[in-house]
């Protein structure tokens, strides 16, 4: 199996090309299972390497460590559609919204009604 070198941003990573082939999730469309690979060369990729390590755990078993805060998942989010990790993405949507609402006092969350759940969202966007 060959190992496939990746400079991410200056930061090289390696892993086998049968991991990135992955497309873990059924809207998976990873570009990086579309790479044109030469055996003993670099693939240079111009992209914040803080975040590839995520992206690769996901390629390789599906899984994304949640224990992050929401301002690097919203990062890892971006890196994910960058690379069309689209189930991915939605993942960490879901992640990020449960963040919000247990930070939200469950005294005001019981007493809203639909239209204060709309002037919410509407003075958010």
């Amino acid at each position: 199996m060959p190992v496939v070198v990746l400079n991410v941003g200056g930061t090289k990573f390696e892993t086998s090309l049968e991991t990135l082939r992955k497309n873990p999730g059924p809207r998976d469309r990873s570009m990086l299972a579309s790479l044109n690979y030469v055996e003993g060369e670099e693939i240079f990729i111009d992209r914040d390497p803080r975040y590839f390590p995520s992206i690769l755990n996901y390629l390789r078993d599906g899984t994304v460590n949640v224990d992050e805060d929401e301002s690097t998942l919203a990062q890892i989010k971006r890196e994910a559609q960058f690379y069309g990790l689209e189930d991915l993405a939605q993942h960490i949507d879901g992640l990020i919204s449960r963040a919000l609402l247990a930070s939200i006092p469950f005294d005001f969350l019981r007493n809203l009604t639909p239209g204060d759940i709309f002037a919410i969202r509407r003075d958010h966007l």
